[in-house]
């Protein structure tokens, strides 16, 4: 009986055995992503990093999610082409399902801004086709959310 209550004991495991660790790394992996990339091939670490975020189910843990993405794209990693040409699909992915559920917006605006102002940066390295990929993935979507969200909007608001 006590598997078939959701605050039971099965919740409480599942809560510790699994959510905790998730939450842990999604804060604590992005602060050590410069340092590993010193032992790991950035582009290995890449694909290791989106395997991973891939691997938390969409709808669970939304916000900490983004947040680490944010932190991501302020590492060295991001700024490194090869890398990016890993990284900015997933993410790209990750801002388009969240912006058309509607979730979290303040943070997937800060996260498409974040990578936006890197790839607007000189020494990052050739941009034109990541550029050309958040344009093709997110552009309708963005522009259907600023629709749907109206002038009186926070985030309509800040951005004037």
């Amino acid at each position: 009986m006590a598997f078939r209550s959701p605050d039971g004991p099965l919740k409480q495991v599942l809560l510790i055995t699994m959510i905790l660790p998730m939450v842990a790394a999604l804060k604590y992996l992005p602060t050590i992503v410069n340092d590993v990339k010193l032992v790991f091939d950035p582009k290995e670490l890449s694909k290791m990093f989106t395997d991973f975020i891939l691997n938390v189910p969409m709808g669970l843990l939304t916000i900490q999610k983004l947040y680490c993405l944010i932190e991501i794209i302020h590492s060295d990693l991001f700024t490194q082409h090869d890398c990016r040409e890993i990284l900015l699909p997933m993410m790209t992915d990750q801002l388009k399902y969240h912006l058309e559920r509607q979730e979290d917006l303040e943070a997937c605006c800060q996260l498409l801004s974040n990578i936006l102002e890197v790839l607007y940066k000189k020494d990052v390295g050739p941009t034109q086709r990541h550029v050309q990929i958040i344009m093709e993935k997110l552009l309708r979507t963005v522009n259907r959310t600023v629709i749907s969200m109206g002038r009186d909007s926070e985030l309509i608001v800040s951005a004037r």
